[in-house]
Parts: structure tokens; sequence; C-alpha cells
């Protein structure tokens, strides 16, 4: 991993010190200022990243961080290791602020929650965000039947959305 990509500039990190200043204030913050925590997330969503995420989140608060910025270039994982990145932002008594970074970064499909779940979302120039449908491991092995494009959801024959991701409940699932 280039340690260099994961460093921010002097006037992102600026910017985001005020964004974060401006979102505190407007909840009541008597004070703003400190440093601020930087976790990468870089790569699939997984088991070891939901770890990594909650433990940086609770050594930022132990630390005395102003905040914690979330570097996020992701095309998304699995379902469990997301949500409880969530529920740690969540519950986090720092705010989060998750910013899609490097220029050519996304935050899809898992990364997309954990983006809106953050306090403060940002975006760097040339990122993007979206297919946003986190799966689980395993299920009934059989694979996802093609979408009828005259059943609806646009009826414009695209395939891509449902027929690659089953949701709990979804009527691909259920015909499985």
């Amino acid at each position: 991993m280039d340690a260099a990509r994961h460093r921010p500039k002097r006037s992102l990190l600026a910017l985001l010190t005020a964004i974060a200043g401006f979102w505190l204030l407007g909840i009541g913050a008597q004070t703003v200022g400190g440093s601020a925590a930087l976790i990468p997330i870089d790569g699939p969503i997984g088991p070891a990243t939901s770890s990594f995420v909650k433990r940086s989140l609770e050594e930022a608060r132990e630390q005395g961080d102003a905040f914690v910025v979330l570097t996020i270039d992701t095309p998304g994982g699995l379902d469990t290791a997301m949500r409880e990145i969530v529920q740690a932002i969540l519950a986090s008594d720092l705010p989060v602020v998750g910013y899609v970074s490097p220029g050519g970064a996304r935050a899809a499909s898992a990364g997309t929650f954990i983006l809106y779940a953050s306090h403060v979302a940002a975006m760097a120039p040339a990122t993007n965000l979206g297919a946003a449908t986190p799966v689980q491991i395993g299920g009934s092995g059989a694979a996802p039947a093609p979408r009828d494009a005259d059943a609806g959801e646009g009826g414009n024959g695209d395939q891509t959305d449902r027929s690659e991701k089953a949701e709990p409940g979804s009527a691909l699932e259920r015909k499985a």
C-alpha cells in the first residue's frame, strides 16, 4: 500500500476540519479543535476491515481526537461487516467524516452505506458512489434467474442489478 496515497493534503485536512467544525457547532459543541484520526478503508469490506475500523474508532476516542476521517475506496463487500461498521459509526462519540478519495476512488455497494452512515459525507473530484446492494455469502446455492424485463423495475431489460445480487425477501430469493 502506498503511504502517500492515504496522506491527505493540508488543504484537504483544513477543509474537512472546517466541515466537522461547522457540524459540531451546529449540534452545540463548546469548542472545536484538536486532531483528527485518519482511518483508510481501501479494498473489499470484510471481517478484518470491520475489526480495524471499530478498533480505530475506539483508539481515536481514547486519544482525544476531535473527529475521525474515513477515507473510502472500496468496491463493496460483505453485508455483516458493513453493518458492523455502520453500527460503530452511529454509536461513535466522535463525529465521523466519510471521504471518498483519492480521485478515481469509489464507495460502491457496502461503501455507499458506510458513507451514508457518516456524520459528514464528502467526495473528492472524479470519485463515485453507488451500486448499493451488499450481499451475503451462502444462501440457497441456486443462481438467480434473469429478471423479466416486463416485470417492472424500469422494464428496460438491464439485468445487472438484481440478477447478480439477491436481497432477502426479494422475488429472486422466493423463486430459488
